[in-house]
């Protein structure tokens, strides 16, 4: 939710209006870096010859040595990036350990204290609640007071705070809720998937032993199974698609463009999904073309030896493709 919430431009602009005195001059970068750790939030300058550093935002339960250790590697993977020291603003959600806290130092910034960081940035700035103290909590807050106060009085309900009334706290549970109930929705469309799978399932279960009770041939058999593949592929998409579109990674502030999955069980199951869906298209089209034609019967023959022979099929026999169709007729 915190990086969702601090990747709404509206609210990362309130973080580089405090620190940085500018307004809508940066976008968010990718956060992952050259050797495999991410950061939360990576802002760069929108354009290049605007003289500003990269600025990584991190949201953390428990600042401690350990995870300092890790915010000057993500430091020095930025350099290694864009060539300039960054600026790193820690907001700590709940406790810093006496070995961080005993280091800093006054601020310039509103809000926060600093963090010696001469070698690895060019500012290390920590917001938390002991740093929030000294400022006015009195509403109407300054934006970026509001920000962390949110962070760090980590309040379930915006009723539950004392600055209900201010403008940016109710924006930042506004973007809070709307997350949070894109969720909800989500699970409620992946409980009726997995509800209708299991029904379906149950059906293909008791087919599958008359099939072995009457003792059905294999083709009949292998068509069931190919089928209830075919079906939790399709699951499998819609389920990588909503996780996706909640988790937490962070989008840019423009609009996102889908991009491919790097999964290649992913890349698998749809291309599966397509070619049964391609078989199934190119059958109804044949048989439609004999009806058209006066005839009556299928040629399930003529119908496997052309499909096969233009790439459309990779069934074992004739039998398989009847047996699929007929069930995919059923199923429709």
């Amino acid at each position: 939710m915190a990086k969702r919430v601090i990747s709404n431009p509206a609210v990362f602009n309130i973080i580089t209006r405090h620190i940085l005195n500018c307004n809508n001059d940066y976008d968010i970068d990718n956060c992952e870096w050259s050797d495999g750790s991410r950061s939360d939030i990576v802002l760069v300058p929108k354009a290049t010859t605007l003289d500003l550093p990269p600025l990584i935002i991190e949201i953390q339960q428990r600042v401690d040595v350990k995870f300092m250790k890790r915010v000057i590697k993500y430091a020095l993977e930025a350099y290694k990036r864009y060539q300039r020291d960054p600026i790193i603003l820690i907001i700590c959600v709940n406790t810093v350990h006496d070995d961080v806290m005993t280091l800093s130092q006054p601020s310039d910034v509103t809000g926060c204290v600093d963090i010696p960081c001469a070698l690895w940035a060019s500012k290390c700035i920590l917001a938390c609640d002991e740093s929030l103290k000294s400022c006015n909590q009195v509403t109407p807050l300054q934006p970026f007071i509001s920000l962390c106060l949110f962070f760090t009085k980590n309040a379930p309900s915006i009723n539950d705070t004392c600055w209900s009334t201010d403008t940016t706290m109710q924006l930042l549970y506004g973007l809070a809720k709307d997350h949070y109930d894109s969720i909800i929705d989500n699970e409620q469309h992946l409980y009726e998937a997995l509800q209708q799978t299991i029904e379906e399932q149950q059906r293909e279960y008791d087919s599958l032993r008359d099939m072995i009770a009457r003792q059905a041939p294999m083709n009949e058999l292998e068509s069931i199974i190919i089928i209830a593949q075919e079906r939790n592929a399709t699951l499998k998409r819609k389920y990588d698609q909503m996780t996706s579109s909640t988790s937490d990674e962070v989008p840019s502030s423009d609009q996102i463009q889908p991009q491919p999955s790097n999964s290649t069980n992913t890349k698998v199951e749809s291309q599966s999904e397509t070619m049964f869906q391609r078989a199934m298209a190119y059958v109804d089209d044949f048989a439609e073309k004999r009806r058209s034609k006066g005839y009556t019967q299928m040629d399930w023959v003529t119908c496997y030896n052309e499909g096969t022979k233009a790439g459309i099929f990779d069934y074992k026999n004739k039998d398989v493709l009847r047996s699929l169709y007929t069930r995919y007729t059923k199923d429709k």
